[in-house]
Parts: C-alpha cells; sequence; structure tokens
C-alpha cells in the first residue's frame, strides 16, 4: 500500500494548488461510484494516466476496495461512496500517529543498547500486477471515425493510403509498418487506425516505451467501441517502458469497466506480480 505521508502529500498538493486541473474530492467520490458521464469519467481516466499524483491516490481507492472485499466478496468494483479521499486521508493520518508512536518506542529501547543508529529509507509500494499479455490485432477500420467523417474523394484516399502503410503490419515487417503507419497518421489526423496499429508495431517489434504516445493519441481519436482495447495495449506498452504505476491504474479501470476487458484485466491485478 502506498506511504500515507506521500498519499497525504500528493493529495493535499492536489487540492490545494491554485487553478489545479487535479479532480476535486467530488469527482473522486462520483468516479469511485461510477456516476461521471462519459465524457467526465474519460477526462479523469487522461488526468489520472498522465498524472504520479493521482495515480497514487487512484490506487489508494483501489487498495481500499480490495481489502473491503476481505470481509465482503460482494463488494461491487466501485468504493463505497462515503470513501472519500478525504475520508482516507484522515484513516492514514490515524494509522501515521499509531505507526509514528510504535517506532519511538522502539527506538527508544534500541538506544538503550545501541549507540547508534543506521537511517533506513521507508519500503517502498510493491506494484501488484502481473505481465499484460498482448498478441496481434486484426486489422480494421471504424466507420464513425474513419470513412463517414470525410467526404468520398478524402475516404478514397484515407483508404489507399492505410492500405498501403498496413500491410508491412500484415506481413510481420514491423519496423517498416511503424514508418509507414507514422505518415499517413500524421497526413490523416482525425483517424484513429494509424496510430493505433503504429503503437501496436511498436510493441511488436520490442520498442514499448515509444509505443506510449501514439497508443495515447489513437486512445483520444477512437469511438467508445475501440478505447478499451487501446486502453489495453497502452497498458502493455507503459509496462515494457517501467511505468508500473500507470499501468496498473489503466489495467484497473479495464477491471473497473465491462465486458472481455473487464474478464482480461481483474486476474491481472488479483495474481502477485511476477
Amino acid at each position: 500500500m502506498a506511504d500515507d505521508s506521500t498519499l497525504r502529500r500528493d493529495y493535499g498538493a492536489a487540492m490545494e494548488s491554485s487553478g489545479s486541473a487535479h479532480l476535486s474530492d467530488e469527482a473522486w467520490e462520483r468516479l469511485a461510484t461510477g456516476s461521471l458521464s462519459g465524457v467526465e469519467r474519460q477526462a479523469a481516466i487522461d488526468h489520472i494516466v498522465g498524472c504520479a499524483s493521482c495515480t497514487t491516490i487512484y490506487r489508494a481507492l483501489g487498495e481500499l476496495e480490495a481489502g473491503a472485499r476481505q470481509f465482503d466478496p460482494d463488494v461491487k468494483s466501485t468504493v463505497a461512496p462515503w470513501y472519500s479521499t478525504r475520508a482516507i486521508y484522515a484513516i492514514a493520518a490515524s494509522l501515521a500517529l499509531v505507526t509514528v508512536g510504535a517506532i519511538a518506542y522502539q527506538m527508544l529501547r534500541a538506544s538503550r543498547d545501541t549507540p547508534r543508529q543506521v537511517a533506513t529509507a521507508p519500503p517502498q509500494p510493491v506494484i501488484s500486477l502481473q505481465r499484460i499479455p498482448f498478441e496481434k490485432p486484426d486489422v480494421r477500420l471504424s466507420a464513425s471515425r474513419a470513412l463517414t467523417t470525410r467526404s468520398n474523394a478524402d475516404t478514397t484516399a484515407f483508404l489507399a493510403d492505410f492500405a498501403g502503410a498496413i500491410q508491412p503490419y500484415r506481413d510481420g515487417r514491423y519496423a517498416e509498418a511503424t514508418r509507414a503507419l507514422a505518415t499517413v497518421a500524421a497526413a490523416y489526423p482525425e483517424a484513429y487506425e494509424p496510430a493505433f496499429y503504429q503503437g501496436v508495431s511498436l510493441i511488436l517489434s520490442g520498442a514499448g516505451a515509444e509505443a506510449v504516445d501514439p497508443l495515447a493519441r489513437a486512445e483520444r481519436l477512437a469511438d467508445d467501441a475501440s478505447r478499451d482495447e487501446i486502453r489495453w495495449y497502452r497498458a502493455a506498452a507503459l509496462q515494457l517502458a517501467g511505468r508500473a504505476d500507470q499501468a496498473h491504474a489503466l489495467v484497473m479501470m479495464l477491471c473497473q469497466s465491462g465486458g472481455v476487458w473487464r474478464d482480461r484485466a481483474c486476474p491481472l491485478l488479483d495474481a502477485p506480480a511476477p
């Protein structure tokens, strides 16, 4: 679990900074109870995944939920409404007082026998997340985002350019596909498909860290039906890039969604990290 002083610091900075884009206490509660609108939830997710402080807070909410399920297996995959973030930090502060008192007592006893004490760093939080599996997704086009938003001439040009760029991907020539798809993504900035398959090609070629930005762009552009799939591959890219906290946050969000991605994400959180 995240260190309580770290949580208080992150939350205090988020709440007190003037003009901050961090989530408010009310927004955290509405996110946890599933009462945000689709647009509001997407904005919250985009912020949390890109903000280290809010990622820590989000993980704390998930840890409370996991603890509650140990006592009541029927607890839903959302934090109970009364668990506001202010309540979390009040609990953390109380636990901190008890912990500090116990540590002070042990130090006093130890000082009687040992004249000098060696300072040690506090334990770091452990990210319990299995390796995110990924496979080569089939090539698909979204009619609403890739076709109907263009004139007939633009559609024909896009299909021709995309077909040429995606062929190396189909053939398994991922380095070549990455370059070709980046060009198409720049030429058609309203279409998510080139950026998505560019990111996947980077993952499959072993460049997970470089895949994060194209996949983030694809996620912003994609329709609702495609966004969770893209989010899965972005979580895999973040994990490969060593950004475990952000990968964990994305997988947790997928676990709280519905359908096939929930079924794939939740077991990764319940199992120990490799």
